[in-house]
């Protein structure tokens, strides 16, 4: 792969989806859930701990990420959908700002 000293005109995690080869020729499956559904994150009373819910399918595994930046993300774990929501016991809330994301896999 070759580097590039700029970015393209998508986020990273859905280059793919609607507009090139693969996507108009029916490739990836339409679905209710989005690749990359919206995250909402809450904070545990007891533990101050994240607790990350979006709207997923089940039987669908999904990669949570985070960020402090809201540009680079770190993978934090793969979960299904039926395992909602997920309490991230790595981080707190209010220590930092915290941003998640979770994709389709």
């Amino acid at each position: 792969m070759t580097g590039a000293s700029f970015v393209g005109a998508v986020r990273d995690s859905s280059w793919f989806r609607g507009w090139n080869f693969a996507s108009q020729s029916g490739m990836f499956a339409n679905t209710a859930q989005a690749i990359v559904p919206t995250v909402t994150v809450a904070k545990d009373a007891a533990t101050g701990a994240p607790v990350i819910n979006f709207g997923a399918e089940t039987g669908v595994k999904y990669s949570l990420e985070v960020s402090t930046d809201n540009k680079s993300f770190v993978p934090v774990t793969v979960v299904e959908g039926a395992n909602l929501p997920y309490t991230d016991a790595s981080k707190t809330v209010g220590t930092t700002a915290l941003y998640y994301r979770a994709i389709a896999l």
